[in-house]
């Protein structure tokens, strides 16, 4: 998101301000991120160029592409993370104490199925999912044991 400010701030009349007060709208406004897009859209009428135009048009795209995701006042005020760090520090607990272990090759298909069981495990949800794993296999098997007809 703020790669994406950040192009765009370029063809602000003043693109430190403008950028300062786009990222403090969009983190902490409930209507932040429709209020980012008005601006956006402001800069486009403004632009100089065709060319300034085109890259202000990409940046006005991926925010409206992406308006769903970019809930931050919202998630900041159910105490969730909005940065990127907690997933990879969970990508890193996850898959590489797990994967990258000295010597350790995986196909992709078992390096999935350890990965699915490791996330099932680390998030407490293993016994839930074993449970319903076996439910919906003695179903297979209750099937495939009825009668046949020749």
């Amino acid at each position: 998101m703020c790669q994406h400010l950040t192009r765009a701030s370029v063809h602000a009349g003043s693109p430190e301000a403008w950028l300062k007060w786009q990222k403090k709208t969009l983190l902490e406004d409930h209507q932040g991120v429709a209020k980012v897009i008005r601006a956006l859209g402001y800069q486009c009428t403004r632009a100089r160029s065709a060319a300034a135009r085109r890259e202000l048009e990409t940046v006005l795209g991926y925010f409206r592409t992406n308006r769903g995701r970019m809930r931050y006042r919202a998630l900041r005020d159910e105490k969730l993370s909005v940065g990127s760090g907690v997933v990879e520090a969970a990508n890193k607990t996850l898959v590489t104490q797990r994967l990258k272990r000295s010597g350790m090759r995986w196909s992709r298909g078992g390096g999935q199925a350890i990965l699915t069981f490791r996330a099932l495990d680390q998030s407490s949800r293993f016994d839930a999912a074993w449970a319903q794993l076996m439910a919906h296999r003695k179903g297979q098997f209750a099937a495939d044991s009825g009668p046949t007809v020749h």
